[in-house]
């Protein structure tokens, strides 16, 4: 589980720094895409923009676990409800833009992080373990495909 939270740690790093940086850095978070890398995209045409694009969103794949795990374990730690909401939705979008990005694997964790939340939120699960261990599989997996 010290992955999950080395990862979380990074995460708070990452966000700060990123509110430092100039507005511009901030056009495309969450999917990767730069200004620069927006304009290369416009010149792309078919397959090889869906590649492209399907490029960024992998190189993407370990801030946006990067995310969740924050959220996730902040709600574990502090019992915090809005903090969990945030995670059931992150896991939503990743189990969507996953799916649609063609990454199945990461689509089908994201879900059954999502299912768990929704466990844990309703009080029907209480147990944190069998999500920190799908955590840690995100992490894995997502750092396989970047």
């Amino acid at each position: 589980m010290a992955d999950v939270r080395s990862v979380s740690a990074a995460h708070n790093k990452r966000t700060t720094q990123m509110r430092k940086a100039p507005a511009d850095s901030q056009l495309g978070r969450g999917n990767g895409t730069s200004v620069h890398n927006m304009i290369e995209l416009t010149n792309c045409t078919g397959k090889e923009f869906l590649a492209r694009i399907k490029q960024e969103y992998v190189l993407d794949l370990p801030s946006v676990w990067s995310e969740l795990c924050h959220s996730a374990t902040s709600s574990r730690e502090t019992g915090c409800p809005d903090l969990l909401t945030a995670a059931i939705i992150q896991a939503h979008r990743l189990r969507g833009n996953a799916g649609a990005h063609g990454c199945h694997a990461v689509g089908e964790l994201a879900g059954q992080i999502e299912k768990s939340l929704h466990q844990i939120a309703s009080g029907e699960q209480s147990d944190w373990t069998p999500v920190l261990r799908l955590l840690e599989e995100g992490i894995r997996l997502s750092r396989e495909y970047a």
